[in-house]
């Protein structure tokens, strides 16, 4: 094509022309995830560390003892029972649980009526004057 300039080539520019970023997709073992439009690069993410405790939020319909099925102390982690939720009658319908589990350990395992769980990866337990460490755990 002309423009005025002399030839210009409209090749399009890989990540694979780009030095340093040919070196880093290399060292990262090109973890790349392909567009809808053919399959080029569009962004970068990063590998995935492993985490120590999986930070769980939930409910139970288990209002009268929300307890876990098994011992968490073994595990060392804590859970609390946050609040209730309840219907038009006042009737409590749901325990909403918070709770630490180590990575790999499967929720319905302690509590196999949990739904509208919601979960963060984290490193350590984090303890506040809400969700103050248990006695039991001491």
């Amino acid at each position: 094509m002309a423009f005025g300039f002399g030839e210009v080539s409209m090749r399009r520019i890989t990540i694979r022309d780009i030095p340093w970023m040919r070196d880093a997709e290399d060292d990262h073992k090109s973890n790349w995830h392909a567009n809808s439009k053919g399959g080029e690069p569009n962004h970068y993410t990063e590998p995935k560390r492993e985490t120590k405790y999986i930070y769980y939020f939930f409910k139970t319909k288990s209002v009268n003892d929300p307890r876990p099925l098994k011992v968490l102390k073994p595990l060392g982690v804590p859970y609390w029972i946050s609040s209730y939720e309840y219907d038009t009658n006042l009737e409590p319908v749901a325990a909403i649980i918070v709770c630490y589990l180590p990575t790999g350990i499967n929720l319905s395992e302690y509590w196999d009526d949990a739904y509208d769980i919601e979960t963060t990866p984290c490193n350590e337990i984090k303890y506040t004057s809400r969700f103050p460490k248990p006695d039991w755990l001491e």
